[in-house]
């Protein structure tokens, strides 16, 4: 509050656990009580399309379309555009620009929950933040090696 953030989005990684769902809908909810602009990141796997669409469905009650980002999950569990369409139920969605080819994001910063950022929540080569602040989160992304998900990917054994 005291950095007067434009915006907060919390992810959803797991859209067939209500306890996640619910929780995430109670932080939104809360962010958007002390002036910040809530959002919420919904991470859709290729086997939970049909769980993502009614997580998205509930959310467009609270949350309006751009306030909404459908994250393809990576590697093996990959979703077709066409399947994050079909989570819209067929309406305009935001999502990544990772949605047709993997390059590093020019406005968008991962920060997880250990206090490391990178360009990209899939991406390793996460740097810590040396503070908790704008200052300390640009500090660290000014240091991240980018590397593409998909190099990850194929280092996999």
């Amino acid at each position: 509050v005291v950095h007067k953030l434009d915006k907060i989005h919390i992810t959803i990684h797991h859209p067939d656990e209500a306890n996640e769902v619910e929780r995430v809908e109670r932080l939104v909810k809360r962010i958007g009580s002390i002036g910040i602009k809530p959002g919420v990141n919904l991470l859709v796997g290729a086997d939970k399309v049909n769980e993502a669409s009614t997580v998205y469905q509930r959310l467009g009650k609270m949350l309006s379309n751009e306030q909404i980002i459908l994250v393809p999950q990576r590697f093996s569990n990959t979703p077709s555009p066409k399947q994050l369409s079909q989570v819209a139920g067929g309406k305009p969605f935001q999502s990544p620009s990772c949605l047709l080819g993997c390059k590093r994001p020019e406005n968008f910063c991962s920060v997880s929950w250990d206090k490391k950022v990178n360009s990209c929540s899939f991406a390793q080569g996460k740097v810590l933040m040396g503070t908790l602040d704008y200052s300390g989160m640009m500090q660290a992304l000014d240091k991240v090696e980018w590397k593409s998900c998909e190099y990850n990917s194929l280092i996999k054994v």
